[in-house]
């Protein structure tokens, strides 16, 4: 673990190397909140290029949310078959444009807007599908809010470098996590650390050789002085199938 009076020091320097390598993606994530929502839905339990793909194709068939009738939920769900879970997230859709009309009169997030964060984030993980991870994404990419979505690479990524030891599953600490990361740096760090995720950090065998931030990582340093390993002391008590 780094040690406390650091951490805050470690973090800023790992999002400098992160920026150096990365850049700041968006990773395509959306501007407009509701688009943002949709995205994220068909994300699940898929990989990007599949899920890219399929949102293409259903905002090539229903170029704005409006267009969307309760009877289409079959043509939806045919659009999102090759991403997996079509007949759930198809569901989910539809229940949500009802939730809106209901609620808002329109398809449309754009009230959240003034919300505080904290009755935001409430009201986005109302809505069928979303979760603390995906409300905060809609409040950070589209909403411009300084929060932090937990992920399985991020969690990971910072739980190897040293950052926290909080045992998995990850759905028990978004808020803890959130606060460790400093406000200016919570944008930045997410989208890098899922890019190193991904690339690099990954959950079996991580390349830590061409890691950025090896010099910095409790991890590596492990690795370096007994060996390589697969999955670190650290995360060997907290390893679990569950988000």
């Amino acid at each position: 673990m780094w040690p406390k009076r650091k951490r805050t020091e470690y973090l800023k320097r790992s999002n400098e190397l992160l920026i150096s390598r990365y850049g700041i993606p968006r990773h395509g994530n959306k501007t407009n909140p509701l688009d943002e929502v949709g995205y994220i839905i068909l994300s699940a339990q898929t990989d990007e290029n599949k899920y890219q793909s399929v949102y293409r194709e259903l905002k090539k068939r229903f170029p704005k949310w409006a267009n969307i009738q309760r009877n289409d939920e079959s043509i939806i769900e045919q659009i999102l078959r090759p991403s997996g879970l079509s007949k759930l997230k198809a569901k989910y859709i539809v229940r949500i444009l009802d939730k809106l009309d209901a609620d808002f009169g329109k398809r449309s997030l754009a009230s959240l807007k003034t919300m505080p964060d904290e009755e935001a984030e409430k009201y986005l993980a109302s809505l069928l599908g979303i979760g603390p991870k995906s409300a905060r994404c809609v409040l950070m990419y589209s909403l411009g809010r300084k929060v932090f979505p937990v992920d399985t690479h991020n969690f990971r990524v910072l739980k190897r470098l040293g950052a926290h030891n909080f045992p998995l599953p990850i759905r028990r600490w978004h808020d803890e996590l959130q606060k460790i990361i400093p406000e200016d740096l919570r944008y930045s760090l997410h989208v890098t650390l899922v890019s190193l995720g991904r690339e690099i950090c990954r959950a079996t065998r991580p390349a830590c050789e061409i890691c950025p931030l090896s010099a910095l990582c409790c991890y590596a340093k492990a690795n370096r002085k007994g060996g390589r390993a697969v999955i670190c002391a650290s995360e060997q008590s907290g390893r679990s199938s569950g988000r």
